[in-house]
Parts: C-alpha cells; sequence; structure tokens
C-alpha cells in the first residue's frame, strides 16, 4: 500500500523541494477535496475520476417476519454514500497492465453453397 507520506517524499525526491512543503500540499488538498464533497458538489479530476455523493430518500419498506406469513412495514431513513467513478484514461491505463483472459472469436457458420442463391432442391 502507497501511503501519502511515501507519495510526498517521492514527489520530493522528483521536483526538488522540501518533503515538508509538499506534505502540506498534499494535506491541503486532500481537506478541499473532502470539503468539496462535503457541501454534495461533484469533484472530477481529469485523468483520474468523479467523486460524489448519491442521496437515497426516506421510505417504508415491507420486511416479512420469520416464522410467520405476516409482514410489517420499517421506516427506511433518508441516507446517502460516497462515490468514485474512475475515468476511462485511468480504466485503460490500470487495465493495460491487468487484461483479462479473451477467447477467440466463434467461427462463423456458413451454409453450404447453394449456387446462384437458388434452393437445394433446384440445383439441378
Amino acid at each position: 500500500m502507497f501511503r501519502s507520506r511515501e507519495i510526498a517524499d517521492l514527489v520530493a525526491q522528483r521536483m526538488g523541494l522540501p518533503r515538508d512543503q509538499v506534505r502540506e500540499t498534499i494535506r491541503r488538498f486532500h481537506a478541499e477535496v473532502l470539503s468539496e464533497i462535503a457541501q454534495g458538489n461533484r469533484l472530477r479530476l481529469h485523468g483520474l475520476g468523479t467523486f460524489k455523493i448519491h442521496h437515497r430518500p426516506a421510505c417504508i419498506r415491507q420486511v416479512k417476519r420469520l416464522l410467520s406469513s405476516r409482514t410489517r412495514e420499517v421506516e427506511i431513513p433518508a441516507s446517502q454514500w460516497f462515490r468514485f467513478k474512475f475515468s476511462p484514461t485511468f480504466r485503460r491505463r490500470v487495465c493495460a497492465v491487468q487484461t483479462p483472459l479473451q477467447h477467440p472469436p466463434r467461427p462463423v457458420k456458413r451454409r453450404p453453397d447453394r449456387g446462384n442463391g437458388r434452393p437445394w432442391w433446384r440445383l439441378w
């Protein structure tokens, strides 16, 4: 697993910047991403993906009781959950390394030659 501390060290080494400055930049970026998502905004990072919050409204569901044929109604509160969707560019780069086994295409079944498109009983 690659942690943010290791990413900061790597970026600092490659760019020739102080490690503390890079770590602070990563912390601020993380805080900005979280604040935007917490406000309910959709955040799209080109080449990486999209962060967004999904909302599920409150509803009433019927639940069947055990050992009984009766059902009861249960109120389910509203909820929300976080979703990250990978961009096609990211997906292509990651999946290019691990391609699933692909089977060769099936051969096309061809009918025997019928001669100028005529039915077989009229070939003679």
